[in-house]
């Protein structure tokens, strides 16, 4: 047991409370630790031998397994959790074994056993006096999501239990995270931009992913104290990174093909400008395509490919062929020659994929230090058509695709920007001198407006952005409507003054059995009212309405518990189009119900005041008229 790692020490107090038989199993599956409840069991090596056998795979790592039966009737999990180290749990019990299993559980329950290994310094996991689990802790005034997360039955997730110790609960990315959590476990805020992080999620492939990770110690009770948790923060910023690293791709492609002035210099130039991007563009090869020179009739116009160069990829072995001709039949072909032969035909980009054998196993691993040095699983295969009317195919492009990037929209849309900056050029090197001049004033005036249209769509969104953030932080209920009353966007104060929930607000409309169980019955006409001059009238309005749920709040001066009416002040103006129609209803809701209980109290005590001044003039007056009579 000696020989545990440190991060593993907190596995094992772990482990120690479990009522299900679990061991730590080292490298050579020797036991390193087991609980009291695997301990009971008596496992003999033999059978724990014949067990662990049939996670034997060769060539292949401990990966997460589960249905594996022992010859007991348990079954079985065993997860890698560190450099070869694994855990071995009993997940479920068949048949009559399953009797005594509870009979043991009971009495390690009663037990009460201790890990077998103390807590040292190099221990990952705080003492289990300083152990805090917020989900078993009650705490009042918790929003309905923080309860639905609270109660959520988590272990019927990939995620598991709560309460799983970091190297398994975060399994696929523990190794490379474990010095940033030391840092925290020691006391040390942990602040990382842009991560690299390649997950892999059970069953999928491996994906790259770039986090902002903040990692920050949640200090103890005392000064001296280890923290008590740490929390983490984290923001998945791959599509930022991603578009960046693409951009530039893209500036590179632009810059090293924008002095060639014939197509031979085109490919080769294209090629070096693509040459950087290791990642999303692992290979590329380019064919030109041209007349077949030694056709025998005038009248055959058959079109060759040509092997104009490639970047990632090697092609001197034999697998990309320098030169084929166009005319042949399309089942007669294979690998490459069938691709082109496909684009060729239908003018329109293809793709090929590993799964169903259309990417030639030539074609699925690019040059070291490309791709990840992984297998690729799609390549895309594109014309270069000429921009002008005839629409001529020049060449055609085949671009390798990262192995751990999805060929999602943002990524079809910079294969296509790509592609289409080598049309462009192409496009303008064949033209004549003033065709050209005005297909490059075209192409610049259309660029400008894409670019244009694109810093106007990052405004739009940023403003977006900034008005959701304040709506969400804005002391007052903030709300917008169509012109039918359907809800376009409540922010969560408004819900809150409201007491109901985003779900149900979205199915109300402005009639009166929609908010008959909501609004005051005295108020409720007033209430469609004014709905019905904004729509009307088209003007804004201001106006007081109850709720029928009652108000409670605490007085900060006395204690003292105040009840009444929920009262709230709605502020509400039309948007109106161009036509002069109505876009959009928007406004303000204020809970007021404090202004008015304050309001009803200081009417209160000056009713009582001038109560007792009337009760005090009377007193005084008889006084008076009874003194005159008694001196009579």
């Amino acid at each position: 047991m000696d020989d545990l790692p440190a991060e593993l020490r907190g596995l094992v107090s772990y482990l120690a409370q479990d009522d299900r038989p679990s061991a730590i199993l080292s490298d050579a599956d020797e036991v390193a630790y087991c609980n009291a409840s695997f301990e009971g069991l008596a496992i003999s090596k033999h059978t724990l031998k014949t067990l662990l056998s049939q996670w034997r795979v060769p060539d292949r790592p401990v990966e997460k397994l589960c249905g594996i039966e022992g010859e007991d009737g348990r079954t079985w999990k065993r997860v890698h959790v560190l450099d070869g180290w694994t855990t071995l749990v009993c997940v479920g019990v068949h048949g009559h074994h399953a009797q005594h299993a509870a009979t043991r559980t009971e009495s390690a329950e009663r037990s009460e056993t201790k890990p077998a290994i103390p807590d040292t310094d190099g221990s990952l996991t705080p003492s289990k006096s300083q152990d805090f689990d917020w989900t078993k802790t009650e705490v009042l005034g918790l929003s309905p999501w923080t309860r639905y997360v609270r109660d959520f039955d988590w272990s019927t997730t990939p995620l598991g239990p709560m309460r799983q110790p970091a190297p398994v609960a975060w399994v696929e990315i523990y190794d490379p995270m474990r010095p940033y959590f030391e840092q925290a476990w020691q006391g040390n805020p942990v602040t990382l931009t842009e991560l690299p992080v390649m997950m892999q999620r059970e069953g999928a492939a491996i994906e790259e992913k770039f986090f902002d990770l903040s990692l920050l110690p949640i200090v103890g009770q005392h000064e001296n104290e280890r923290p008590a948790g740490v929390l983490d923060e984290l923001v998945d910023v791959t599509q930022t990174v991603r578009g960046r690293r693409r951009r530039d791709s893209v500036r590179y492609v632009g810059q090293a093909i924008g002095s060639a002035t014939s197509l031979k210099q085109l490919w080769p130039a294209f090629l070096i400008g693509l040459e950087p991007a290791v990642v999303d563009a692992p290979y590329a090869v380019i064919y030109s395509i041209q007349d077949d020179d030694s056709a025998t009739h005038a009248n055959t116009f058959e079109k060759n490919c040509i092997l104009e160069g490639t970047v990632g990829i090697d092609a001197d072995d034999g697998a990309l062929p320098e030169r084929f001709g166009l005319g042949m039949q399309l089942e007669a072909c294979s690998g490459i020659i069938k691709a082109c032969l496909r684009v060729w035909q239908s003018l329109e980009p293809i793709a090929l994929h590993s799964a169903d054998g259309s990417l030639p196993i030539s074609l699925r691993r690019a040059s070291l230090g490309r791709g990840f040095d992984d297998e690729l699983r799609m390549a895309i295969v594109t014309p270069i058509m000429s921009a002008v009317a005839d629409q001529e195919m020049l060449g055609i492009l085949v671009i390798g695709l990262s192995p751990r990037s999805p060929y999602d929209e943002e990524y079809k849309l910079w294969t296509h920007i790509v592609s289409d900056l080598v049309r462009k050029t192409a496009t303008l090197i064949i033209l004549p001198e003033e065709q050209r001049r005005a297909q490059r004033i075209a192409n610049e005036l259309n660029d400008s407006l894409v670019h244009q249209l694109r810093i106007t769509t990052l405004q739009a969104e940023q403003s977006e952005g900034k008005f959701r953030r304040m709506a969400e932080s804005a002391p007052q209920g903030m709300y917008m409507f169509d012109s039918e009353g359907r809800t376009l966007h409540v922010n969560d104060k408004y819900l809150e003054i409201l007491g109901e929930t985003r779900e149900h607000h979205s199915t109300r409309r402005p009639r009166s059995d929609d908010w008959k169980d909501q609004v005051h019955a005295e108020d409720l006409d007033r209430f469609l009212n004014m709905w019905n001059t904004i729509m009307g009238k088209k003007v804004p309005v201001t106006f007081e309405y109850r709720l029928k749920k009652p108000w409670k709040s605490i007085d900060d001066a006395t204690g003292q518990e105040l009840e009444g009416e929920t009262w709230l002040l709605a502020n509400a103006f039309p948007d109106i189009g161009t036509d002069g129609e109505i876009l959009a209803v928007m406004g303000w809701l204020t809970d007021v119900s404090h202004r008015r209980m304050a309001e009803k109290l200081l009417a209160q005590r000056l009713n009582d005041a001038l109560e007792n001044k009337r009760q005090s003039e009377n007193f005084i007056g008889d006084y008076g008229t009874g003194s005159a009579i008694d001196a009579s």
